[in-house]
């Protein structure tokens, strides 16, 4: 009985153990929820914009032509292809505060070019959006990158 109990638990325990990774790399400039959510509700000082990664960049696929995006919003980084949905990073001036203006003035743009606004959310850490045009579905989130600048995230499929 006790050899069985084993045999059922390591693959588990390998999986834990397997997912706790390397705490000693770099941040990525994706920026982890829960530390948007800390800089967002006070927590802990926002990052400087030098410690997120290449946020000048380009991404390694541009997005679609449809895709517009507000003034001042520079996309930095693509994500994908995961089946039929990519993400493209973009960096924008802003913080905390600025969080559902800038998913407004994400979502407007697109409203403006043909698309549909579906749903919105606010929350402490992160503003969202999703809409459609019938051609791409776009979900947007809008949190903290770093000092004084905000990334929005258009995950397209």
């Amino acid at each position: 009985m006790v050899s069985r109990t084993i045999v059922l638990i390591a693959p588990a325990l390998a999986l834990v153990v397997a997912g706790c990774g390397d705490h000693q790399q770099p941040a990525r400039s994706h920026t982890s929820t829960s530390t948007a959510a800390a800089i967002a509700s006070g927590g802990v000082q926002a990052l400087p914009c030098s410690q997120v990664g290449d946020i000048e960049g380009q991404p390694k696929t541009e997005p679609p032509a449809d895709l517009s995006l507000p003034d001042g919003a520079h996309v930095y980084e693509s994500d994908g292809p995961f089946e039929n949905t990519m993400s493209y990073f973009a960096v924008s001036d802003g913080g905390p505060q600025d969080l559902s203006q800038r998913r407004d003035d994400a979502s407007a743009i697109l409203v403006q070019n043909s698309y549909t606004l579906l749903a919105q959310d606010q929350e402490a850490a992160e503003a969202e959006a999703q809409l459609d045009n019938g051609k791409h579905t776009v979900h947007i989130r809008v949190i903290t990158l770093c000092q004084g600048k905000l990334q929005i995230r258009y995950t397209v499929s």
